[in-house]
């Protein structure tokens, strides 16, 4: 039996497996852009103080700051103007937050439903051990720096001042047309009521799982009951899209356990797409509880209409740096609709 609290902040763990290539100092240096995205991580953790030393050496502007902890990753944007060493800091303060959040709804949802089954309260109850084991570490310890999102000319400069591995990162997502005679539900009311899709859908989607929208978090969790059609070239990519340019931007946070996440925030027509995937779908396991989370800033308007979608891609070739080399295979049609802000869960 689905309920809100049991379902909307439901996650689990999962073993994140790395694919990586050794990178080269002596290619030619591009000019800066954005628009081709590479995330590098780090043999070892490195120390905000260090690594923010090591980039001013090599002239490197990082895009984003990343951190792990075993399989959880949270990321955060370095905004122009804004130091490595303050980026950091925001990003403690965002996975604190976060952390601490998921820990008390997954507690809460099993103190709310004491007819869930006993093996499910024992995963739930492992899970929320581990995020308090990271919540303590990151009030302890703060955070080291495990990656970087960087633009391929800095990925260059910096091969020559530390050891690294890296990956292409896409550069938005596809649109697909509007699903014709969608009609967007109003069981997003917040009572947290299961949407109940059609269960026939494309063999690599989500089966099931839920959503929470409002103007200052895009948090979504799921879980797959068929991996087949993701081979050792794959990515996936969980969508978020609001319709209303108005309702938010996104925030600089986010937060997955999905395999080498990346967050991807496409904006196109007048459509807000906010998205995190994974660069390593092969590693995605069945009836593994996903998250993905995503702070947002709110806009002048307090609603919006909200599609969940998923979509799959390949790398071609595999080496490849470029983030040309990241291409769209298919998107899911709309896996849930409703209103923002709201909850709910879904079976696609």
């Amino acid at each position: 039996m689905w309920t809100a609290k049991r379902t909307l902040f439901l996650v689990a763990v999962m073993a994140v497996s790395v694919m990586s290539q050794s990178c080269v100092s002596h290619e030619p240096i591009p000019e800066r852009s954005d628009s081709a995205r590479v995330r590098v991580t780090f043999d070892v953790p490195e120390s905000v103080s260090v690594l923010a030393e090591i980039l001013r050496t090599a002239d490197v502007e990082p895009l984003e700051i990343v951190t792990s902890h075993g399989e959880h990753q949270a990321g955060m944007l370095v905004e122009e103007g804004v130091t490595v060493e303050e980026t950091a800091a925001l990003l403690r303060e965002a996975h604190e937050e976060f952390l601490l959040a998921a820990v008390r709804h997954i507690d809460d949802s099993i103190d709310y439903d004491p007819a869930m089954p006993e093996g499910e309260v024992l995963e739930m109850r492992v899970l929320s051990d581990e995020l308090g084991e990271v919540l303590l570490d990151v009030r302890g310890h703060g955070v080291d720096i495990t990656g970087l999102t960087l633009d391929e000319g800095d990925r260059v400069r910096l091969a020559g001042f530390i050891d690294f591995v890296s990956y292409p990162l896409p550069t938005g997502s596809v649109m697909e047309p509007d699903d014709e005679g969608l009609v967007l539900s109003e069981e997003g009311d917040g009572t947290g009521r299961i949407v109940q899709a059609s269960l026939s859908h494309e063999p690599w989607a989500p089966y099931c799982g839920t959503s929470y929208v409002n103007q200052y978090v895009s948090f979504q969790t799921f879980y797959f009951n068929n991996v087949g059609s993701f081979g050792s070239r794959s990515t996936y990519e969980h969508e978020t899209q609001v319709y209303n340019r108005n309702f938010a931007n996104y925030g600089g946070y986010w937060a997955s356990n999905l395999p080498m996440a990346y967050y991807d925030t496409a904006f196109l027509d007048s459509i807000d797409n906010f998205t995190v995937g994974s660069a390593l779908a092969s590693s995605i396991r069945t009836y593994q509880r996903y998250y993905t989370n995503m702070s947002l800033r709110p806009q002048s308007s307090s609603s919006a209409f909200v599609r969940i979608k998923g979509q799959l891609g390949h790398r071609s070739p595999i080496w490849c740096y470029s983030t040309w080399c990241i291409f769209a295979d298919a998107t899911t049609g709309s896996m849930t609709a409703h209103a923002a802000p709201s909850a709910l869960s879904w079976c696609y």
